[in-house]
């Protein structure tokens, strides 16, 4: 029985209730009563002691106790009242086990005890009825309390179930409208988890399985709309890649730019600079620092704009990546990624395919072919670095090598096209920044710049065949006259640019004494040795190459300059042309300096140039050899004009012949005066030695054609070489006297009255020493025949001239 105490022990009284204060014995009497398994014993003692009214009240007391404390538990402890319930039930349940064995004993008492006893009796049966009263309001409490935690369950499961529902519901419409709203990733990943974790819990409801029927729907529209936008994505890669590979080239330029002005302060010479300075005239300093700037800050805002977060080509690679999800989600991603690799490979390969109208000889096609191609490289290698087996690295290096193939395919076929040069080295200075531009994202390149090695002497053969046109139009205008200049700009442009300067001074206007030719010459090479550079630029074997082509075209050149003069057998072209030459020589030491700042040599470059020595050697020969000839007409002339052999008298002045020589060696002095003294002598001398020598050798002194001549004659020689000699004098020419030593001695012997004089050998020495020939000497003497012959007597002269025969013969 105490353990039925514990509820009301733990709990204790509810707040207020009034407790009955029992005495001590009253009390003892009372727990004997209640927990004592002899009743009889107990109640006869409650009344021996006359406590059965206290006894009475206060069990009554106890019974209300325990019902408010029942109730009290009930209110506050749900569970621990039902416990207490069934606790109680089972005391009254051994209540009434005890009240039944009591009422025998009552009984058997009762037979014996007094009526007051029967009178409590009575009253315990009253309370018994009242406990069964009590227990019956108590089942029907437990009951009432099970009925309403049964309904409570149900309200609290439809609750959740109404809940789902909603949630399902919602989950639904959100995804339609994320599908709608082209959000797959969001419908794919929420569709994802009704269907693992919310259909399931109300799946057995019929409108959830309508709903759940409807999903493989949903999903095929969601692949539909997915794989439609993936193809959409697909066409608008296809039509802007041209403009992502302009986008990213540019941006390479601008790079290569900045970068290229870095490098001028440490390169004495700036290629482009020299080459505009050439054609146009150049901007002032200040103008030219501004527009310096601009530019730089123009390229440095180019590269730091973004490829794909760009206004301008709205480039997004979310249709791809929501399409990769979709059909991972669908168990389709291999499909996927086979039909992605299919497309793209057609999209290459359409690109690769040259478009009608591709010439180097047009920019634009050439160049848009390269942006497509460059577009859609640089979009496989986004899409391979951000997603995950889509597109393998070792396809991406496949097809890249089969576009190396076809990208030269391409180049070769268009160069057996291309003969210009300029429109050639554009197109490689733009494959150069291509190569870079795919370089940057990984490629490889050395098949695209070992091709443009292979055909650099292609290139340099276009350029020389070029540049000769233009030489050989500068042949045909030259005037072959001095230049002059005649301002400060023409000055620095045409002299200080080619270091042309003979003095440091200058003074202007200037004459010069070569022709326009040689500072156009110096321009054509030194664009030249710049086109050279800027073609073999990043590419092996960079200075020997500038240098042999250099020294292939001014062979060329040369060679073919020579060509051209030979036809014109023109004193003053011949002339021009050799001091051409030699200015040239002169600024070779340039062009060397020039190929050596390009390419950053420490150790100076050396040309081979042995035309211009060979060339103005054989100049040299060929104004000789024009000298000669245009004497030899004056000797032709001089044979028609002889007088008679023996003639009587003589006229005291030069033949023609020697006037018309003279003044045609004093109009060539003037053309011979740009020359060095040296040549000059030497062309001065060839003429009078020329025609000393026909005179003596081909004249009729020595010639066949004359038998006999007189002194008369000689004497009309004579003049003749006064008036040549007076000439030499007049130029002081230093070589002219020795041109025509032998004819004056010759004519002075042949005068001289004292002809025996020749035999001391001190005075041959001193007078005759050109003299040496005594055969040639003998033969002519024989011809003079001063006086004529009567009756086989000689005249003094005559005879002056057999001894010396005499003297002759025995040498």
């Amino acid at each position: 029985m105490g353990g039925h105490d514990g509820p009301a022990a733990k709990n204790g009284p509810s707040e207020g209730t009034d407790v009955p204060k029992v005495s001590t014995e009253e009390d003892s009497y009372l727990s004997t009563l209640i927990e004592s398994d002899q009743l009889e014993p107990a109640v006869r003692a409650v009344f021996e002691a006359m406590k059965d009214k206290e006894i009475q009240s206060n069990l009554e007391n106890f019974i209300e106790k325990k019902e408010k404390d029942i109730g009290h538990i009930c209110n506050w402890h749900y569970q621990e009242f039902i416990g207490a319930v069934d606790e109680l039930l089972e005391i009254q349940s051994n209540l009434e086990n005890f009240i039944e064995k009591k009422e025998k004993d009552i009984g058997h008492i009762c037979n014996w005890h007094y009526q007051e006893f029967i009178g409590a009796v009575d009253e315990l049966l009253e309370v018994r009825s009242e406990t069964r009263e009590l227990k019956q309001n108590i089942s029907t409490l437990n009951s009432s309390l099970q009925s309403a935690g049964h309904i409570r369950s149900n309200i609290g499961l439809a609750i959740q179930v109404t809940q789902d529902s909603i949630y399902v519901l919602e989950k639904i419409s959100q995804i339609e409208k994320w599908v709608d709203e082209r959000q797959y990733y969001m419908a794919i990943r929420n569709l994802s988890q009704l269907e693992k974790e919310y259909l399931p819990r109300v799946s057995q409801y019929s409108f959830i399985q309508y709903l759940g029927s409807n999903i493989p729907g949903m999903k095929e529209r969601i692949l539909q709309q997915s794989k439609k936008e993936f193809n959409d994505w697909l066409l608008n890669i296809r039509t802007h890649c041209g403009e992502i590979g302009k986008f990213s080239i540019d941006q390479t330029t601008a790079q290569h730019r900045l970068d290229k002005k870095k490098h001028i302060s440490t390169r004495t010479i700036d290629v482009d600079t020299y080459q505009s300075r050439n054609h146009s005239a150049a901007p002032s300093t200040k103008e030219n620092k501004k527009q310096t700037v601009k530019e730089e800050m123009k390229d440095e805002d180019i590269i730091q704009e973004s490829l794909f977060d760009n206004s301008r080509y709205k480039i997004e690679f979310t249709p791809l990546y929501q399409c990769i999800h979709v059909y991972q989600y669908m168990d389709q991603l291999e499909s996927f990624i086979a039909y992605y690799r299919e497309n793209r490979k057609l999209q290459a390969n359409k690109a690769l395919k040259p478009k009608h109208g591709l010439s180097f000889s047009t920019p634009d096609g050439y160049k848009k072919y390269f942006y497509d191609i460059a577009g859609i490289f640089i979009v496989e290698d986004t899409i391979s670095k951000s997603t995950t087996n889509l597109v393998p690295v070792s396809d991406i290096e496949k097809l890249w090598h089969t576009a190396v193939a076809k990208m030269k395919g391409v180049l070769e076929e268009q160069m057996s096209y291309t003969f210009d040069p300029s429109a050639l080295l554009q197109v490689k200075n733009f494959l150069y920044i291509f190569c870079r531009t795919m370089q940057a994202y990984g490629y490889d390149v050395s098949q695209l710049v070992g091709f443009f090695d292979n055909v650099r002497t292609t290139f340099a053969d276009l350029a020389i065949n070029s540049a000769h046109k233009r030489f050989m139009s500068i042949l045909d205008e030259e005037k072959w006259t001095s230049l002059s200049v005649q301002d400060e700009k023409e000055y620095l442009s045409t002299i200080v640019e080619n270091q042309l300067q003979i003095t440091e001074s200058r003074y202007l206007p200037q004459t010069f004494p070569f022709s326009r030719m040689v500072p156009q010459y110096c321009h054509i090479i030194k664009n030249l040795i710049i086109d050279f550079y800027k073609f073999a630029q990043n590419l092996p074997d960079l200075d020997e190459y500038t240098r042999k082509s250099t020294e292939g075209v001014i062979a060329q050149f040369n060679t073919t300059w020579m060509s051209f003069i030979n036809g014109t057998k023109s004193m003053n072209v011949y002339t021009r042309t050799w001091v051409n030459f030699s200015h040239l020589q002169k600024v070779v030491s340039d062009w060397e300096n020039t190929i050596s700042k390009l390419s950053y040599q420490s150790t100076a470059v050396r040309l081979n140039t042995p035309s211009f020595v060979e060339f103005s050697s054989q100049i040299e020969a060929m104004l000789l050899e024009l000298v000669e000839n245009k004497v030899q007409e004056f000797v032709v002339a001089m044979k028609q004009q002889l007088p008679p052999w023996t003639p009587s008298s003589i006229k005291n002045e030069p033949r023609d012949y020697a006037q018309q020589m003279i003044n045609w060696l004093d109009q060539n002095n003037q053309i011979w005066a740009i020359l060095p003294k040296d040549i000059q002598s030497s062309l001065q001398f060839r003429a009078l030695h020329k025609i000393s020598y026909g005179i003596v050798r081909q004249g009729y002194i020595g010639g066949d054609e004359v038998f006999r001549f007189n002194s008369n004659a000689l004497r009309a020689i004579d003049c003749d070489l006064r008036f040549m000699e007076s000439y030499s004098e007049r130029s002081n020419i230093p070589t002219s006297q020795d041109a025509m030593a032998e004819l004056r001695q010759l004519i002075d012997l042949l005068l001289s009255d004292q002809m025996q004089e020749f035999e001391d050998p001190i005075v041959r020495k001193q007078r005759y020493f050109r003299l040496f020939d005594f055969v040639k000497l003998q033969h002519i003497l024989e011809k003079f025949k001063e006086e004529a012959r009567f009756f086989g007597r000689k005249g003094p002269k005559d005879q002056q001239i057999a001894a010396l025969i005499a003297w002759l013969k025995k040498w």
